[in-house]
């Protein structure tokens, strides 16, 4: 959830990049955190897309590795393996323990379909 998802981001980070929390003063972190929201909203909005943006120019790809090619970039960028991700035996639990209707008795991810294909439409140039 978003708490643990800050959390992560104060303590661990994205490569050297972490949330900051204000030091002295919470009220700066918030301020961080209402302006990340503020800009995700944004974005949705304007590009009407709720999917990650591809960041990954010439210079990222050479700092972390990979091609800069759009069309894989956005999931992978700075090192991350999104396949790979996966929740703690605790969420999946209480994911199977919490499902309600279609979801009812399944944990947090769904197993991996090699035949599945994406499609999508966005206004972002």
């Amino acid at each position: 959830d978003m708490i643990v998802a800050a959390e992560m981001m104060l303590t661990k980070g994205v490569g050297n990049d972490k949330l900051w929390n204000g030091r002295d003063d919470a009220r700066y972190g918030l301020v961080g955190i209402a302006a990340f929201l503020a800009n995700a909203m944004q974005e949705t909005i304007q590009y009407n897309a709720c999917d990650e943006n591809n960041w990954s120019d010439a210079a990222v790809s050479a700092a972390h590795g990979g091609e800069p090619y759009a069309a894989v970039s956005a999931c992978g960028q700075l090192g991350q393996s999104y396949q790979d991700y996966t929740a703690s035996p605790e969420e999946d639990t209480l994911a199977v323990s919490t499902g309600v209707g279609q979801y009812e008795g399944q944990g947090m991810a769904c197993n991996v379909d090699p035949d599945m294909e994406l499609r999508a439409v966005t206004h972002a140039t």
